[in-house]
């Protein structure tokens, strides 16, 4: 009988060291847990250089894109033409973003939205150096520029420009 009671004893603390071991190891992989989780997201995130290409059809039948603005070059003789091409420059400098509120009512084709205006001046030159499309940067007023390839009155027919010409942008009303 004493022998099934010291039994006993010696299996119940084994029991007891095998929840305490298994405990200590439970603890220990989540306390790990959190720190790892804690540690992959402080880390900085990499910023990724995008590149936005259009595609242009040879056969178009619509073509509502902006009239591009140049300066009238003067018979005067006493004006060059690195004068005026600066002067263009300038000019082109100044309309290249319009505000929302002069375009009520119109359905544009945004290509990019961007918070600061040095971003959307960016995308808005590699367009115009691509040469397909002429294009407005419009300002909300508040803190948004979007750059802009396409303006009318009609949702439809902004829908044709962005199928025939494979635009990778989205339709917004004004």
């Amino acid at each position: 009988m004493e022998d099934k009671i010291k039994k006993d004893k010696q299996e119940s603390k084994s029991k007891k060291v095998r929840i305490l071991i298994l405990s200590i190891l439970t603890f220990t992989f989540a306390i790990l847990a959190v720190f790892s989780f804690l540690y992959t997201y402080t880390e900085d995130v990499t910023m990724e250089n995008i590149e936005i290409s259009f595609i242009e059809e040879q056969n178009k039948n619509v073509d509502n894109t902006f009239k591009k603005e140049g300066l009238k070059q003067t018979k005067d003789s006493l004006i060059t033409n690195e004068f005026t091409e600066a002067n263009n420059e300038e000019i082109s400098q100044k309309n290249k973003i319009e505000l929302q509120s002069k375009f009520k009512n119109q359905f544009i084709i945004v290509v990019g939205t961007f918070g600061e205006k040095r971003n959307a001046i960016g995308l808005f030159d590699e367009i115009i150096e691509e040469g397909k499309y002429d294009c407005k940067i419009i300002h909300n007023g508040y803190s948004l520029y979007w750059v802009s390839v396409f303006l009318t009155e009609d949702h439809s027919e902004a829908k044709l420009f962005m199928r025939n010409n494979k635009i990778n942008g989205w339709i917004k009303r004004l």
